[in-house]
């Protein structure tokens, strides 16, 4: 029995120094957190408090943010890295190095920063003026303004002429890993997933939906990006999608920038409400661009809208378009627009003319060659447009400018005997309004079509023709006009006579318009008060008047 309380006491006694031993291990354990504690509560260097910053949208942003974000490098926590940033072309690579932008708004320090997730800014970033450098990598992440937000997302300050120009760099090096839905509402947006059931209900019953892969730049009221005179802006795989402005609601580049897009998507943008400059409407539902911009890769801008018509590219006067080193890829798709005629030097013996759509129907692409390369010219539209009266007679051909109607053209109405003219119909079968602008996409050819005139029954004959009947001076127009056609005579002069102007045109019939035109541009029919008194019998005097005008004309 002894013995066994003696082995009892010495367990007991083994166990009161292994718990010594492990009591000791924790004090020091606590004591080191405790010193890491106390270094973490060290002070650290005071941000400078944020101001506001121009919230309205800049043409050529002339002010800079107060407030300053500079780069420095997080450290990584165990088992992670620093963002490695894969420049377009290029291997990865580790410098220069990259550190998370963190705010949500302000002026940006000379650095390079990136994207640790999707970041809503409460205002504008700004890049300051005269020298200096900010590169952001989206990421694969959304930068877009909060809810409430107004103005751009980004804008590089107007640098001083004789100063350094500040670059603007952004680029998304994990856009392959990304993706969002949307689907293009009735407006043409594009309307991307924000996690809402109606917006499930409206994706699945989209027409058109798709996924764009990569980050993206969005929300802006202002336009999303602008670079001010006499700066640079470098844009890598970056999506520009659904920005309002009311221009460049994509991006500005301003009279004295440049701008290098190279495999970028800017869609879905738009503008809201309108800018004049010097009393000219200045456009660029995606893109406005009063400088040099150069495109290259499989950079698209498309799906841009201006009220209810395409707008993507614009190019004002002063604006110079080329095409980069490497080429545009044929997936590249670029509508134009612009202020005046453009030429676009190429640099390439290669066509890229299907590259490039006209936004504008008054105007078209059109490519040229000097010495080897390849020139493409925005122009205003001229097409070759054929009428073809059928039934064996000569097609006429004619130019006819975009816009223009068949009576500014001057296009007569065709006469077949005992048939009747239904007009000029398309090789669809729609038929053409004489009166309407042609929208024209390149040669057409309209056709006349004719029904049989139902012969006219000699009972009729004697109850519509009456010898001792009064004859008006629109009829005696139609009488005179026949005669001079049959007789060679020119009788398309007038014919751009505007009728409206006279108070009497709605007394004016329809098959008589050309004729009074005629007429009045011959000096047969007169306005007096303000009218043509066409519907007016004619006295014996009126009548020998038009008759001995008439002849003359022979």
């Amino acid at each position: 029995m002894q013995k066994r309380w003696i082995s009892l006491l010495l367990v007991l006694a083994l166990v009161l120094a292994v718990w010594s031993v492990c009591a000791v291990a924790a004090d020091a354990q606590t004591a080191d957190e405790a010193a890491g504690e106390e270094a973490a509560a060290e002070p650290a260097a005071e941000e400078p408090a944020e101001e506001d910053t121009p919230a309205e949208e800049p043409a050529a942003p002339a002010e800079e943010a107060d407030t300053a974000f500079e780069a420095e490098e997080a450290p990584a926590e165990d088992g992670e890295q620093n963002h490695i940033h894969a420049a377009n072309r290029e291997d990865s690579c580790e410098e220069p190095s990259f550190a998370p932008l963190t705010v949500t708004g302000g002026k940006l320090e000379s650095g390079c920063y990136y994207l640790t997730d999707d970041l809503a800014l409460e205002e504008p970033l700004c890049v300051p003026k005269n020298g200096a450098q900010v590169t952001l990598c989206l990421n694969g992440h959304t930068l877009r303004l909060a809810d409430g937000a107004e103005g751009c997302i980004i804008f590089v300050a107007v640098s001083d002429k004789d100063a350094e120009p500040s670059v603007l760099t952004i680029t998304d090096c994990n856009g392959a890993d990304s993706s969002s839905n949307y689907y293009v509402d009735e407006d043409g947006a594009l309307v991307f997933d924000d996690g809402s059931y109606a917006w499930q209900e409206a994706y699945i019953a989209a027409s058109e939906k798709n996924a764009l892969a990569g980050g993206r730049i969005t929300g802006a009221t202002a336009g999303a990006i602008s670079v001010g005179d006499y700066n640079e802006l470098y844009l890598t795989n970056v999506n520009i999608i659904d920005n309002a402005g009311r221009y460049g609601a994509g991006v500005v580049v301003a009279e004295h920038a440049s701008a290098v897009l190279d495999s970028c998507v800017i869609a879905g943008n738009r503008l809201t409400g309108e800018m004049k400059a010097s009393e000219k409407q200045i456009l660029g539902g995606g893109v406005y661009c009063a400088g040099t911009l150069e495109l290259s890769g499989t950079t698209s801008i498309t799906g841009n809208r201006a009220q209810d018509a395409q707008n993507n590219l614009w190019l004002d006067e002063t604006a110079a378009l080329k095409i980069g080193d490497l080429g545009l890829d044929k997936q590249a798709h670029i509508g134009v627009s612009g202020a005046a005629e453009q030429t676009i030097l190429t640099g390439y013996a290669d066509d890229f003319s299907e590259n490039f759509t006209s936004d504008d129907l008054t105007l078209t692409i059109s490519t040229a060659r000097e010495n080897g390369f390849t020139e493409l010219t925005l122009q205003e539209a001229v097409y070759t447009l054929t009428l073809d009266p059928g039934e064996g007679s000569e097609p006429v051909t004619l130019e006819a400018e975009q816009g223009k109607s068949l009576h500014e053209l001057n296009v007569q109405a065709p006469e077949r005997e005992n048939m009747t003219f239904d007009g000029w119909y398309t090789e669809e079968g729609d038929c053409v309004d004489a009166e309407a602008p042609l929208h024209l996409t390149g040669d057409t050819t309209l056709s006349a079509r004719w029904t049989q005139a139902e012969p006219q029954s000699a009972e009729a004959a004697l109850l519509t023709y009456d010898p001792d009947a009064p004859i008006t001076k629109q009829e005696a127009a139609k009488t005179l006009y026949q005669m001079a056609r049959q007789l060679g005579l020119d009788t398309e002069a007038g014919q751009e006579v505007d009728l409206t102007q006279f108070e009497d045109a709605d007394e004016i019939s329809e098959d008589a318009a050309d004729a009074v035109r005629w007429a009045y541009a011959a000096d047969l029919l007169t306005e007096k008060d303000g009218k043509l008194h066409v519907a007016d019998e004619l006295t014996r005097k009126e009548l020998t008047r038009m008759l001995e005008d008439f002849l003359d004309l022979i």
